[in-house]
């Protein structure tokens, strides 16, 4: 037998009861500055420092180094509330003004690293396209440091062609990417592991 749920007179709840309360506590007059922020509804502003996000709520803003992260992890996949193309182009814009600065874009190739290296995303496409990005920065220093972690971050094959599909969309086929591609494939043949590569990875989806 199933229970019901009574009012404080003893009387059965009704749904429109229910669904008239939860409604009723949508509307206020008090400030949302005298709220505390652990109660507020997510949808209410509390401090100046929040922001609202693609759900329509009030979030804490995070740096650039940080969106960075959080893409290289977790990548652009659609949700809810954005489209993945959305994202994408979201994502890419940081990525892009990271990669601009000299100092910045020298720490978000550390990160690119790191992460790939550490297993940290299930997928690798988020780093090689943040790293296709690095290796297109008008900041020379920047280009030149991702191109040598080419080899840590692409680590099979099929990283490796995607990474180029990737590059391809943001700058040419200059002196320096050319060189480090070759040296994608020197280190894998001194190592005896280039023919294997290729074979067994070509034709793999990340």
């Amino acid at each position: 037998m199933s229970a019901q749920i009574c009012s404080s007179q003893g009387e059965p709840e009704k749904k429109e009861d229910k669904e008239m309360t939860d409604s009723l506590k949508t509307v206020r007059t008090r400030a949302a500055s005298q709220l505390d922020p652990a109660k507020a509804p997510q949808t209410v502003r509390t401090r100046e420092d929040q922001v609202q996000n693609n759900a329509g709520g009030f979030v804490f803003s995070v740096n650039d180094m940080e969106r960075a992260k959080r893409f290289l992890i977790l990548g652009s996949e659609k949700n809810f509330y954005t489209s993945g193309q959305k994202l994408s182009k979201e994502n890419a814009g940081v990525i892009t003004k990271l990669a601009s600065d000299a100092e910045a874009g020298i720490q978000l190739v550390d990160l690119i690293t790191e992460i790939s290296v550490a297993g940290r995303a299930p997928k690798q496409n988020p780093a090689l396209f943040a790293l296709a990005i690095a290796a297109s920065s008008p900041e020379e220093s920047v280009r030149s440091y991702a191109l040598d972690k080419l080899t840590d971050v692409a680590r099979t094959a099929t990283h490796l062609f995607i990474f180029v599909g990737y590059v391809e969309q943001f700058r040419g086929w200059g002196r320096a990417l050319r060189r480090a591609v070759g040296g994608w494939y020197l280190f894998h043949e001194g190592r005896g592991s280039l023919a294997y590569q290729v074979t067994k990875y070509r034709s793999r989806v990340v």
